[in-house]
């Protein structure tokens, strides 16, 4: 790619920001096929891939040249209105393969960087998390559906803080903001429009979607007022969170990790800050499914063994905010081994789904 780069940098408005995950190995390494992973492909009917690369790309291996030729070819960036975010040009071979980009651009009218420090921090967090993040991270249809619903009919839908898009509404105009290069490089084929960039700062003009949402993201902006603000001034109709709620401490998890506790307290918006920010909203539980898809941290409710699982563990941010864990689940593992923790929760076996304090906050 260095052609392309040397010549992309004849134009001093464009910035090139090295790839963090350049330079890993490409081999088929061997997979464990059980476990937490493997249940949640087959939950949600994704097939078992055969080693991490094949996360970022499902069909290319890394050693067929052709695909790196395409790779090569298609890893370029394009300007959005000459503002301060990259825009993913989502290009795909004739089998429907994703390119596997290696570089992201920062574009601007001056040719500064301008970088904001909650774009550096989120990618930081999730370039590392987001290696495996697919594997684990399949939208449950259920919760899915629920979000869809409350969009409304429009056509064109922002989603803020996209992840690999896995809540995305088919038959849509979609355009998602994400910071992170590793999140974006997972996302399946797809003619959704992709800005590297975040919610406190968002590229658009004032009213240009029918509808917006943010799932499971808002804990992690710098400025909660600052980016719900943003999301109002580019969105007509409907404003959509998934969230969580922190002053629910019901969740049988908490009894081994408190400190998720004060971690919600700091980082998660209280419900009620919606309602300043936005006026009236409509605020509903979200039950979550004992089998659901969604590898986030609830998810494993009914299935605690799966906490033990670090793989498990690093798609879940909150687990990544902690220090060591070692002695916490040690005292799970010995209390799944000793029918300690059955005997507690006996009660929630017989649960098809559990409020363990998710919100489905609406702003009309």
């Amino acid at each position: 790619m260095a052609d392309e780069a040397d010549s992309m940098n004849q134009d001093e408005s464009v910035r090139m920001i090295p790839d963090e995950s350049a330079g890993m190995a490409t081999g088929d390494e061997p997979r464990d096929r059980s476990g937490p992973i493997a249940e949640l492909n087959r939950l949600s009917g994704q097939p078992e891939r055969k080693s991490w690369l094949d996360a970022l790309n499902p069909i290319d291996n890394g050693t067929d040249p052709e695909n790196a030729r395409l790779r090569q070819a298609n890893s370029r960036i394009v300007n959005n209105r000459g503002t301060h975010s990259a825009v993913m040009d989502g290009k795909f071979d004739h089998y429907g393969r994703c390119s596997v980009v290696h570089g992201v651009l920062e574009i601007n009218n001056e040719g500064r960087d301008t970088r904001t420090t909650g774009l550096k921090d989120l990618s930081t967090i999730y370039n590392r998390i987001g290696l495996q993040y697919t594997d684990l991270r399949h939208a449950d249809p259920r919760i899915a559906q629920r979000i869809e619903s409350t969009l409304g009919t429009g056509e064109t839908i922002l989603n803020v803080g996209a992840g690999a898009g896995s809540y995305e509404p088919r038959g849509k105009k979609l355009t998602a903001v994400e910071p992170s290069v590793e999140m974006i490089k997972q996302r399946a084929p797809s003619d959704v429009t992709v800005i590297q960039g975040v919610a406190e700062d968002l590229p658009f003009a004032d009213k240009s979607f029918d509808a917006s949402m943010a799932v499971l993201t808002i804990h992690h902006w710098s400025d909660h007022r600052r980016g719900v603000a943003e999301m109002r001034r580019v969105t007509r109709g409907n404003i959509v969170f998934l969230t969580y709620d922190p002053s629910f401490n019901s969740f049988w998890l908490l009894d081994y990790f408190p400190e998720f506790v004060k971690l919600d307290e700091k980082n998660m918006p209280p419900i009620t800050d919606f309602e300043k920010w936005l006026g009236a909203v409509d605020v509903e539980a979200v039950p979550i499914p004992r089998d659901c898809t969604d590898g986030f941290l609830a998810a494993y409710w009914q299935r605690p063994s799966a906490y033990l699982d670090e793989r498990v563990r690093a798609a879940i941010s909150s687990f990544w905010a902690l220090g060591d864990i070692s002695d916490r689940l040690k005292r799970l593992e010995m209390d799944l081994r000793n029918g300690a923790w059955e005997q507690r929760y006996r009660s929630l076996l017989d649960l098809d789904e559990l409020d363990c304090g998710y919100r489905l906050v609406v702003a009309r």
